[in-house]
């Protein structure tokens, strides 16, 4: 839709990143509303992910990450909804909308389909818990929401690929006499090519490295003279987090822990099983060359985590309530502070060498 503008501009093939980026930080607020009610932590979650420095390089660039992220965190959305609707009705419209998210996120990036896995796993317990039934019983309403599930997701999927089965020149189109098997077999070629991209790159990032921002993904860097003045500047665009969000998310991941464990928290259950389905499955692909961009998939949970701890702080006990908004005041005021003093390495500003050596002091940063 961008490229209809004119496709040898380069904000044209970037406007519809940046508007995904700006949906992305709309539905985490609509997911914050949702899960505390409050207009106060919804905005606060909405202006978090807005600011954060790994969501606001990848809007602004236009790889697949940001869409990715954008029908997985809608996918989330209408999954919560659907969670919360405890009508007996047979159509459940948002479990319709989830599925379709899921499969356009599997169809912007296979990693969508863990996301998708995961949403069965999730509406196949609610169900069981809405309506109890015999082993048999469960076993049939189980594969009966697994169909309604996954049949929509693949009609989705399929769709994205209209412009392959249309087009006498898509990839690999001809292989076989029978599209449909000419269209399997390229997926299988995608999948297996996917997990065997195991070159070296001075920029990979395994997930140990993501959390704590270790080693983030540099974009882009040119080194020339400084113009109008003497010296040399660099010109960087690095997908550095914004490491308060990210060292107060670990915290909050933890603090999630301990509310579902201690107090079975059916919203700190739902923030960590998508935190973890798009993190814990890259520890088993360390073989495989990954980067730290990916946690842009990640972030708006992260970022949910936070929101939910501190809310759960406010309504604890009184002597614990005062605490928790000041502490979002706090780490608001630490992330904006952070995008202003980062500003230049995040949109590619050309400043002098030694202020850009001052901004990416940390080793695994340069």
């Amino acid at each position: 839709l961008g490229e209809t503008a004119g496709a040898s501009q380069p904000w044209t093939w970037r406007i519809s990143a940046a508007v995904a980026g700006a949906l992305i930080a709309a539905l985490v607020a609509a997911m914050a509303i949702r899960l505390t009610g409050s207009a106060w932590w919804s905005a606060f979650a909405g202006i978090l992910l807005a600011v954060e420095g790994t969501s606001l390089v990848e809007g602004r660039t236009g790889i697949l990450d940001t869409f990715l992220t954008l029908f997985v965190v809608a996918g989330a959305a209408a999954a919560l909804m659907d969670r919360d609707d405890e009508s007996p009705r047979r159509f459940r419209r948002w479990r319709l909308v989830a599925a379709v998210c899921f499969g356009l996120a599997t169809g912007v990036k296979f990693s969508g389909a863990i996301f998708l896995v995961l949403y069965v796993l999730l509406a196949i317990a609610w169900d069981v818990r809405r309506r109890p039934h015999s082993v048999l019983q469960s076993l049939v309403s189980a594969g009966r929401t697994a169909a309604t599930i996954a049949i929509p997701a693949l009609a989705a999927y399929a769709l994205t690929w209209t412009g392959w089965f249309l087009s006498p020149d898509g990839h690999d189109r001809n292989v076989s006499t029978n599209v449909l098997v000419s269209w399997v077999r390229n997926q299988a070629d995608m999948l297996s090519l996917g997990g065997a991209i195991t070159s070296a790159h001075h920029w990979s990032a395994g997930p140990w490295a993501w959390l704590i921002q270790w080693r983030p993904t540099m974009f882009y860097v040119v080194t020339a003279p400084c113009e109008g003045t003497t010296g040399t500047c660099s010109q960087t665009i690095t997908s550095l987090g914004t490491v308060p969000i990210w060292w107060v998310g670990i915290v909050a991941l933890v603090g999630l822990g301990w509310l579902l464990a201690r107090h079975r928290d059916r919203d700190a259950a739902f923030i960590l099983a998508f935190f973890a389905a798009g993190y814990l499955p890259w520890w088993f692909l360390t073989n495989r060359t990954i980067y730290a961009f990916y946690t842009v998939t990640i972030a708006p949970f992260v970022i949910l985590a936070i929101v939910l701890c501190l809310y759960r702080l406010q309504r604890s006990q009184a002597h614990r309530r005062v605490l928790a908004q000041p502490a979002a005041l706090l780490l608001l005021a630490a992330a904006i502070a952070w995008l202003w003093l980062y500003w230049p390495v995040y949109i590619g500003i050309p400043i002098p060498q030694g202020e850009s050596a001052r901004l990416l002091f940390w080793e695994g940063w340069q």
